[in-house]
């Protein structure tokens, strides 16, 4: 017996000098066969399908209209094995794709070719129509795995790969809009937090010159009505004065009881009125002194955001800051201590705080 070569692949039989001629042949074979198999699928798709109906050349009764879509149904499957590379196919299949181009243009010539003239021409048109209709199982059986076979592999390497790099390109486009999204929505967060605790200091600070501001408001009011009763109770003392005085020259006691009587009861009369007339005038001083330290810490309230808008130096506003908290909160003299008393009042604690909280800052 005889043994058999192995056969090569046509790339290593065309590399390998000690392979003779056999191999070379059947590589050129398949070659041929494979531009046959396109050369035939090219003339299948030229098919005019609709001009083989025939209708005007033999008449509306015998005539092939009704195999037309069966011609078009067929040619579609010609054109879709076109359209891929029928290379990668074994010799078996496109052997096949050749015997079904074949079948499918001897259909095409048998209708070109026939006669009217022939006897029963509408049986015999009838029966080409019929067999061109059951010609689609046996050219389908030839076509279809072929059709399967280079659909597969072109799905396979074109399709996903360009599946994926679409989905990539759109996966790196949204990736960008998020990022630059949320960089956004974080920069206009940022600002509003810091617009937000703007207007909540502002408000805040706002609201205290406010307090001060009303209280200094009250405060005039209440000195007004003191100043007032201050100026009736020095006329009321004024006018008694002058009055025992002149009663004084005029008048004669009968005796030391009536005379005692006399200066007894308008000492206490004028020292009653004196009282009131001093307690009056201390009330307005001390009104209008709490006026003015409200209206001071008004004030200081309200020119605390120009001073602290108008610096970027962080010690500046810690400085600013305990400033205009000495402002609201120190303690001072209410105006109602003792004549002379002049001591200050300690720092209130929440100074205190404050001044320590920016202790360092004021330090430096």
């Amino acid at each position: 017996m005889v043994a058999k070569s192995p056969v090569l692949s046509p790339d290593r039989a065309a590399t390998d000098p000690s392979r003779s001629g056999p191999v070379l042949t059947e590589t050129k074979d398949r070659q041929d066969r494979i531009d046959a198999a396109r050369k035939a699928l090219d003339e299948a798709c030229k098919v005019d399908c609709d001009a083989l109906a025939r209708v005007d050349d033999l008449g509306p009764k015998a005539n092939f209209s009704q195999a037309v879509p069966h011609f078009h149904r067929l040619r579609d499957m010609f054109v879709e094995l076109q359209s891929h590379d029928i290379t990668p196919l074994p010799s078996e299949r496109l052997q096949l794709v050749i015997q079904a181009c074949s079948h499918f243009q001897n259909l095409v010539q048998k209708v070109r070719t026939f006669d009217i003239n022939q006897g029963a021409a509408v049986d015999a048109t009838r029966n080409i129509c019929n067999e061109v209709a059951a010609a689609y199982d046996g050219i389908a059986g030839q076509l279809l795995l072929s059709q399967t076979a280079v659909a597969a592999k072109r799905t396979d390497y074109e399709r996903i790969e360009r599946e994926a790099k679409g989905h990539n390109a759109e996966l790196k486009v949204q990736r960008e809009e998020m990022a630059t999204f949320f960089a956004d929505a974080k920069q206009e967060g940022e600002q509003a937090l810091a617009a937000v605790k703007q207007q909540a200091a502002q408000a805040g600070v706002s609201t205290n010159a406010v307090i001060f501001n009303d209280e200094a408001t009250a405060r005039e009011k209440s000195s007004r009505s003191w100043l007032t009763a201050t100026v009736v109770l020095t006329s009321l003392t004024a006018l008694t004065t002058a009055a025992g005085l002149a009663l004084a020259f005029n008048w004669t006691p009968a005796g030391p009881a009536e005379a005692i009587h006399f200066v007894v009861s308008k000492v206490l009369f004028l020292s009653v009125l004196t009282a009131a007339t001093v307690w009056c005038a201390r009330n307005y001083r001390a009104q209008k002194h709490n006026e003015t330290l409200s209206r001071h810490r008004a004030h200081a309230l309200m020119t605390f955001q120009a001073f602290v808008e108008g610096t970027a130096a962080a010690n500046v506003k810690d400085a600013v800051l305990v400033q205009a908290a000495h402002a609201a909160f120190q303690g001072r003299p209410t105006g109602y201590e003792a004549m002379g008393d002049t001591t200050s009042q300690g720092v209130a604690p929440i100074v205190e705080a404050v001044a320590k909280a920016g202790g360092k800052a004021i330090a430096s």
